[in-house]
């Protein structure tokens, strides 16, 4: 528990060295793949992770490649994370799931969402999800693998119902093109 706060706000400080320019004085990002658990897609595109692919930067993919980016805000109580699964411009699907960052739990009231360039793609089953916890991953499957998609960012974003009202509580995007 508290090694995935200590790594939220190591990444967020390396990310804000980075803008800084700082990067070069010896300063080296933690992957936040090593808080995903075994067998997490996160944990098996580490690589990406530590090439600096996470918070506001997008994952580039290209031919033949698979992508996978998370969003560790620290002022966010989730992380979003998302993996497109494809070549080139071929998604044959993208995915998304939530980590809970806080001690509370959030009771059927999330959903995840998937999205492209040319808008909505599909939405997953409302679920709950505890203190501490990875949520179910979400799945859209491409009806139509090898047909070209448009290029651009194809993201996950998960919702939150409250109140009587939808917000975005985290979102994250990985960019497709040729």
């Amino acid at each position: 528990m508290l090694k995935r706060t200590i790594l939220k706000f190591v990444v967020a400080a390396m990310t804000i060295a980075s803008a800084l320019g700082l990067a070069g004085w010896g300063l080296t990002a933690a992957s936040a793949a090593t808080s995903a658990p075994l067998g997490h897609p996160l944990r098996a595109n580490a690589s990406a992770q530590a090439q600096g692919h996470s918070n506001s930067k997008d994952v580039e993919i290209a031919a033949p490649a698979t992508g996978t980016g998370c969003n560790p805000d620290p002022v966010s109580p989730v992380t979003e994370c998302t993996t497109v699964v494809g070549t080139g411009l071929k998604i044959s699907s993208i995915s998304g799931w939530t980590v809970n960052e806080t001690f509370g739990t959030f009771n059927k009231s999330l959903h995840i969402e998937i999205y492209g360039p040319q808008g909505h793609l599909g939405n997953c089953n409302p679920f709950s999800l505890g203190p501490l916890a990875t949520g179910p991953t979400c799945v859209w499957r491409n009806p139509h693998p090898n047909v070209n998609r448009k290029g651009g960012n194809y993201c996950s974003r998960v919702w939150r119902l409250a109140g009587g009202h939808y917000s975005v509580l985290s979102a994250e995007c990985v960019k497709v093109h040729r």
